[in-house]
């Protein structure tokens, strides 16, 4: 998600306008703020929160990619069963024609 789209207006005005409007400029402050918080993340180490540490939930045997359909939102039945209803409409177009 853009903030900036072709239906945003853009509007550029000068130092005393933010100062008679009272808009405080601290942009440059929060980003540098954000930027040295993530510095000192990145130097810490990852810690883990995993909440099944004691007894996991599933073993790295029974993982989910085990099965081989790597797909996505359509499985391989979805796109047999959609093959099959396109052949029959074809086969029901070349009948009709035919007639």
């Amino acid at each position: 998600y853009d903030l900036v789209t072709d239906y945003t207006s853009m509007l550029v005005v000068r130092d005393e306008v933010f100062k008679q409007l009272n808009i405080e400029r601290n942009n440059q402050q929060r980003t540098d703020t954000e930027n040295s918080a993530r510095q000192q993340r990145n130097q810490q180490p990852v810690k883990s929160v995993r909440a099944d540490n004691q007894k996991p939930m599933f073993t790295p045997s029974n993982n989910r990619a085990s099965l081989g359909s790597g797909s996505g939102a359509v499985g391989h039945w979805i796109l047999l069963l959609i093959g099959a209803l396109l052949l029959i409409q074809y086969s029901n177009n070349r009948n009709r024609k035919q007639s």
